[in-house]
């Protein structure tokens, strides 16, 4: 690779070092890589993964930087949503999320970018058992971007974690943009918390609302059978198979 300089060939010698479980020899190959084309995102792509699984953590700072700098606009978004996944196998959580805290400053300021980023950054420290600090990136998403789901549903993790005070933040996206897919998590996450009436009005909300969207129908129907209005929930569920058998999206 190196006396043909084909990136090609980089990319072949990283694979074989993987596929015979080298990460040593898979890990020199990418710095390799990244060195003779330092702008390409697979070559710098590859080093940030490997990095990541040999638990180098502080060493992937900088290639996380660069893969968030030559991501396209386009696919940004999409990428930054992702990084907690990517760091979810570490061992040192609280590490992990000062990487990528400052790797992600840049975005936490940019309109188009700042809701996501947080939602990233509050994810992560979650991961670390830092709840209120996770509290804080969910608000500071929902003050960059009052409809954006994301910090909601970062709301509604911690509200699982049984942080109470999460819930406002819920409340307040639904209340501006609330889509049934939305709304159906945070029913999700009541009937976790066994605040069953709660989730019965919700539901009835979404089914006045959303009246063709067929998860509603299904979930207030079982609650209507364990409650036994056995004729509003035969009722329920005979909206929720008209309505799913018409929907290309249901695969039940």
């Amino acid at each position: 690779a190196r006396r043909s300089k084909d990136a090609r060939l980089y990319g072949q010698a990283v694979e074989i070092a993987l596929q015979v479980r080298s990460g040593d020899g898979a890990l020199k190959a990418a710095r390799a890589w990244t060195k003779a084309f330092p702008e390409d995102r697979q070559a710098n792509s590859q080093l940030l993964q490997i990095l990541i699984a040999l638990n180098q953590v502080a060493e992937s700072s900088e290639p996380l930087k660069k893969e968030l700098a030559i991501t396209p606009e386009a696919e940004r978004v999409e990428v930054i949503s992702l990084i907690p996944r990517q760091y979810a196998r570490v061992t040192d959580k609280r590490l992990a999320t000062e990487v990528v805290q400052v790797a992600l400053q840049p975005y936490m300021h940019q309109s188009d970018l700042s809701a996501v980023a947080w939602t990233s950054l509050g994810r992560m420290r979650i991961a670390s058992n830092d709840l209120t600090g996770a509290l804080e990136a969910a608000q500071k998403g929902h003050q960059a971007d009052a409809k954006a789901a994301g910090p909601a549903l970062l709301a509604m993790e911690l509200m699982g974690q049984q942080v109470s005070t999460a819930e406002a933040l819920v409340i307040d996206t639904l209340s501006k943009q609330s889509t049934p897919e939305l709304a159906m998590g945070y029913v999700r996450v009541l009937i976790e918390l066994q605040r069953y009436d709660d989730a019965y009005l919700q539901l009835q909300n979404i089914t006045q609302k959303n009246p063709k969207f067929p998860d509603a129908w299904l979930v207030i129907g079982s609650m209507q059978f364990e409650k036994n209005d056995l004729a509003q929930a035969e009722t329920s569920l005979a909206r929720y198979v008209g309505i799913a058998k018409n929907d290309p999206r249901q695969t039940r």
